[in-house]
């Protein structure tokens, strides 16, 4: 009896350590809706954000998001949807027609511009003073 009591006990502490600080920086909700063209979302992808330049106190490091033909998202950097670190980041998408594969070349609903992050011209700066931030991107559809 003293056994199972004990299990419990341990159970229940787990569970409530693991709505606690995983021990790794402070992490800013970052989540909207991906568009092509104004209002659509064709398929699923992927956002990428390539870290520019770190907020002082937090380490530089990338995320990236999937989204859904809904388009919504929530980014990540080491645990699904926990978040961005603080700083600026660049941000491309890839969203695929066609996914490209060995010998086999991709088809992508948006222009290649768009699938780096050094090309794409957009660029988010995630502020440590913000709980989350609600950010939305249209990119400019392929006919």
């Amino acid at each position: 009896m003293r056994h199972a009591q004990l299990g419990v006990f341990l159970a229940s502490c787990f569970a409530l350590a693991g709505g606690c600080d995983d021990g790794r920086p402070d992490r800013i909700q970052v989540s909207g809706r991906v568009t092509f063209g104004g209002g659509t979302c064709p398929a699923d992808g992927r956002l990428i954000f390539a870290a520019k330049e770190a907020a002082p106190g937090f380490p530089m490091r990338p995320g990236y998001a999937t989204f859904d033909t809904d388009g919504n998202y929530r980014a990540t950097t080491w645990t699904e949807g926990d978040g961005l670190m603080p700083g600026k980041y660049l941000v491309a998408v890839e969203c695929w027609k066609v996914k490209p594969a060995f010998k086999v070349a991709g088809e992508s609903y948006i222009s290649g511009q768009y699938m780096h992050p050094r090309t794409s011209g957009i660029e988010l700066e995630v502020s440590p003073d913000f709980d989350k931030i609600d950010k939305d991107f249209d990119f400019p559809q392929l006919p």
